[in-house]
């Protein structure tokens, strides 16, 4: 029964968006209520780690934030909080159509590939054309430091269960570039600062596209080994 109740909620979340751009209040609100049903009517532990007073206070908070159109962007960002507060890293929020890592500015995503650790960053490859060196150490992106870029997404981040923060550096390793479109910017450049060596230097990165990283991420596939 807990199987199908998973189904049947994870359903929910991947229908209640809407395909179309912008949403006025009253569409923002029927959503948020259809959200708010499906999860108490079929989340089995709703306030496992969020005590309910704490939930009911976000849900009161996200709602006062719908009095005013939006975008299907705002939208998701506006109700991330909530699905954070589950604290169930079973439960998605996608935008229809879309790749759940990928749902906004996908032909003005960040083109490096990632890895993450202990609050820094290297770089393990380039997606687009960028000169940057691989395994260097990542400093900053236009401006914003990689720790301060990881108090940004680390709390938006919903692949986590309880307080556990593993599947969110793993997801970070794979899908930074949407993460960061999505909860930062997606700007028409990315000034890197980035360490080789001893030396720091700067350099200006155009974006690339999903179309690539996943071209990309297809051809470095690892092959199949057996268990």
């Amino acid at each position: 029964m807990k199987k199908l109740i998973y189904a049947i909620l994870c359903y929910v979340l991947l229908t209640i968006s809407s395909s179309a751009q912008t949403l006025n209040p009253e569409l923002l609100r029927a959503d948020f209520d259809r959200f708010r049903t499906a999860l108490n009517e079929v989340h089995p532990e709703m306030y496992r780690y969020t005590p309910k007073p704490v939930f009911d206070s976000l849900f009161a908070a996200t709602a006062a934030q719908l009095n005013r159109s939006m975008t299907q962007q705002e939208f998701y960002c506006a109700m991330n909080p909530l699905l954070v507060a589950l604290r169930d890293g079973h439960i998605k929020w996608i935008v229809s159509g879309r790749d759940e890592h990928y749902p906004f500015a996908t032909e003005q995503l960040f083109p490096l590939k990632l890895y993450f650790l202990n609050n820094k960053a290297w770089v393990l490859a380039n997606y687009g054309t960028s000169t940057i060196p691989e395994g260097v150490e990542l400093i900053s992106i236009n401006g914003l430091s990689i720790p301060a870029i990881l108090q940004r997404l680390l709390p938006k981040m919903t692949f986590a269960d309880g307080n556990r923060i593993g599947g969110k550096y793993e997801d970070l390793n794979h899908f930074f570039s949407g993460y960061y479109a999505t909860f930062i910017g997606a700007p028409e450049s990315f000034d890197v600062v980035y360490r080789e060596g001893h030396e720091q230097k700067t350099l200006r990165l155009s974006p690339t596209t999903e179309s690539v990283i996943k071209a990309y991420t297809e051809k470095h596939k690892p092959a199949t080994q057996p268990p």
